[in-house]
């Protein structure tokens, strides 16, 4: 992705995917300009016919031939052109919208971290589906609706003049009369319209809202008070609905009014210019036929064009999510990351989120390659957030951060990434099948491959016990399977990937005292069979101590700064930090904060 469409507008996003279908596009849109003149175009042979019928002449096909030539050939004409744009459109349109959803994604990939925080995922999935929907009806509304009457209410307007001049001119004026006045009630009926959507997605979200939280709803028995918010939110509903509804009724009978008196006035004026001689039968009735059909098509051009503006408004809120202050700073590096020596250095790292103090403060820590170290500290101390900043899910404000001795900010986040492995506390997992989920680590990866992998995380036996197997779905973020079945799925996958560097967060901390003692004997046969082979460099972050105590080092954070660096025995014996919280943990608790004595 290129600056340019980091800062792409509405405009450019659908040129850039309407482009390659242009000439579609061409053929889509000749029918509904073709095929607006057919009713001025029927009607006209409508009335060369009645001119004919009505004359003096001996009826015969010779005479209707032209009438019926030309009512017949609009006919055909017209079934041809919705043809070709029906085809047209399935050559084209299926494409555009997976496009659609295939651009507004890709963009979305190279957001901050921080962005999926602060964002629910449906919500964000909700305004990618937005745009695609946006497209769909505001394409289908110029395409069906409006380019068809605005074409249609010029050319009958054009066709009246052939009849008499005075009839077109009148029509003219009472139009000019009567769209503003249309147009501004119609504007504020959408405020009104909007007041009352308001109110029903406020319904929706009492509803969403007391529907997911229904066990609190029950176990506090609260069941009237939920009732009362409902009902007092459908009060205003009512009331709202009430004001909408009101006005349209006046709205309409205004308008119906207004065109009562256009027709009127329109048939008095063709009669007394028939009995004049001035206009033929046939001009009387094809003139009447056209008014009818004006009054017809100006509604509908009005309700289609206020539906337009609306569907522009939703368009642009869903457009909002492609913003360029989401994107991450270096979402346009592609220089690869390429590691052959796994050492880690944090140079001088400064670090504070986003409104909040700072975490780091000239932190400096060197992890050679194929160490094992531990870290840890009590919550807030840095762990999960150094970890985070090593996969660059957020910036560091000053400082470098280094693997195998080149900046990760000077190279693709992917690169890096790719040649991680991490196992985090809470493994989620997608909707699909258990190969699958394993698989996510390595796309070439072959059933073989996923089996010997799935062994040594010791899950292949649980696996080969379901009536699936492999092909087994684990159902939304896993919730099949329990929370050890997922971290050894979550191991599995980590040995797959077979990356330089492997990061263990917190990978037994949710985990009951059982599951978790097995857990951590594949952990532990992970990290001493995998480091034995490759010399990955492997970072441990812990909760519990005991998981360990065979790391080459461990680091103890405080406030984001290193307290104690050793052993686990070197770190016993200076009776520090570490030393207090193991004899914490031995007696069953550790406090948010330790008071170390000075030795």
């Amino acid at each position: 992705m290129n600056n340019s469409q980091k800062n792409i507008t509405i405009t450019q996003f659908f040129y850039s995917i309407i482009k390659p279908y242009r000439w579609w596009y061409i053929l889509l849109l000749q029918a509904p300009v073709i095929g607006a003149l057919y009713v001025p175009v029927n009607n006209y042979a409508i009335k060369l016919l009645i001119d004919k019928i009505s004359s003096n002449q001996q009826l015969s096909f010779e005479l209707l031939t032209v009438p019926i030539t030309l009512y017949c050939l609009a006919s055909i004409i017209l079934e041809t052109v919705w043809r070709i744009a029906n085809y047209a459109d399935l050559k084209s349109q299926p494409k555009i919208e997976a496009e659609i959803i295939n651009k507004s994604y890709e963009i979305l990939l190279h957001y901050k971290f921080n962005f999926f925080q602060d964002n629910l995922s449906g919500k964000t999935a909700s305004k990618i589906n937005g745009i695609r929907d946006g497209y769909i009806k505001i394409f289908d509304l110029l395409r069906g609706n409006i380019i068809w009457q605005v074409v249609g209410i010029f050319t009958a307007i054009f066709m009246l003049f052939f009849v008499h001049k005075i009839i077109a001119i009148g029509v003219v004026i009472l139009l000019v009369i009567f769209m503003p006045f249309i147009f501004l009630s119609k504007r504020k009926s959408f405020s009104h319209s909007k007041n009352a959507t308001n109110v029903k997605q406020k319904i929706t979200g009492l509803l969403n809202d007391s529907i997911s939280n229904i066990a609190s709803v029950l176990l506090f028995s609260n069941k009237s008070f939920e009732k009362k918010l409902l009902k007092n939110a459908n009060q205003d509903f009512i009331a709202t609905e009430n004001i909408r509804l009101k006005f349209m009724f006046i709205n309409h009978a205004i308008i119906g009014l207004m065109y009562v008196v256009l027709s009127i006035v329109v048939l008095f004026l063709l009669i007394n210019l028939k009995i004049a001689n001035l206009i033929s039968t046939g001009d009387l009735i094809m003139s009447m036929g056209l008014m009818y059909f004006i009054i017809d098509i100006t509604w509908q051009f009005s309700n289609a064009l206020t539906d337009l503006i609306s569907e522009i408004g939703n368009l642009k809120e869903s457009f909002a999510i492609i913003n360029q202050d989401n994107f991450a700073e270096d979402y346009n590096i592609t220089q690869k990351l390429i590691i052959k020596n796994p050492i880690i250095e944090f140079k001088n790292i400064a670090f504070a989120h986003q409104n909040s103090s700072r975490i780091f403060a000239d932190f400096n820590l060197t992890i050679k390659a194929g160490q094992k170290i531990g870290i840890v500290g009590l919550s807030g101390a840095g762990k999960s957030t150094l970890i985070n900043l090593l996969l660059k899910k957020f910036k560091i404000d000053d400082g470098e951060i280094l693997i195998d001795h080149k900046n990760i900010y000077q190279h693709s986040t992917d690169s890096l990434r790719y040649q991680i492995a991490l196992i985090p506390q809470d493994t989620m997992l997608f909707h699909r099948s258990i190969a699958e989920n394993i698989g996510y680590a390595r796309e070439d990866a072959s059933q073989e491959e996923i089996i010997e992998a799935s062994k040594k995380a010791h899950i292949h036996d649980f696996i080969i016990s379901l009536a699936n197997g492999y092909q087994t779905l684990v159902g939304e973020r896993g919730i099949k399977l329990s929370g050890g079945q997922r971290q050894r799925i979550a191991i599995a996958r980590a040995i797959l990937k077979d990356a330089k560097i492997l990061i263990l967060d917190e990978a037994t901390a949710s985990l009951d005292s059982h599951t978790e003692h097995h857990i951590q004997e594949s952990l532990n046969l992970l990290i001493d069979e995998e480091n034995s082979k490759s010399k990955k460099t492997i970072i441990a972050i812990a909760h519990r101590l005991s998981t360990l105590k065979h790391m080459d080092r461990i680091i103890v954070l405080e406030q984001g700064k290193i307290v104690e660096d050793g052993t686990h025995k070197q770190l016993l014996k200076t009776k520090g930090y570490y030393h207090k919280m193991w004899n914490m943990q031995a007696g069953g608790f550790l406090p948010e904060k330790i008071e170390v004595e000075s030795y």
